[in-house]
């Protein structure tokens, strides 16, 4: 099962839609309306939660059939996790809460705040 965690934080309210916001994220189009991130502490972050994974690069991680690949720009990080466990994925959410960065989560349109 493959599913995608995005992340980024907005630092003013807009009439923007999150799918719409998403895209442009994804398409790294930079908005006025996001903050950029401490992309470099969330994959160190990152490196430490998930310290008993084999780590390809900073972006890649296997453990046994899972798999995380990360893609980042300055205002955004989505994690694309492959057969990885509900545990693994709140671990990831609680790294990206520390950054007030709420998960939107693609497949349903619903940004969680």
């Amino acid at each position: 099962m493959a599913r995608d965690l995005s992340f980024w934080k907005e630092n003013k309210n807009t009439n923007n839609s999150c799918s719409e916001t998403y895209k442009n994220l994804s398409n790294e189009v930079y908005l006025d309306y996001v903050s950029e991130l401490s992309i470099e502490q969330i994959l160190n972050d990152v490196s430490t939660t998930f310290s008993d994974w084999t780590k390809l690069d900073e972006k890649n991680y296997e453990k046994g059939d899972a798999a995380i690949e990360i893609f980042t720009t300055k205002q955004f990080c989505r994690f694309d996790c492959y057969s990885v466990t509900e545990e693994d994925m709140n671990k990831i959410m609680d790294i990206m809460f520390k950054y007030d960065c709420p998960l939107y989560d693609s497949a349903i349109d619903v940004r969680f705040a």
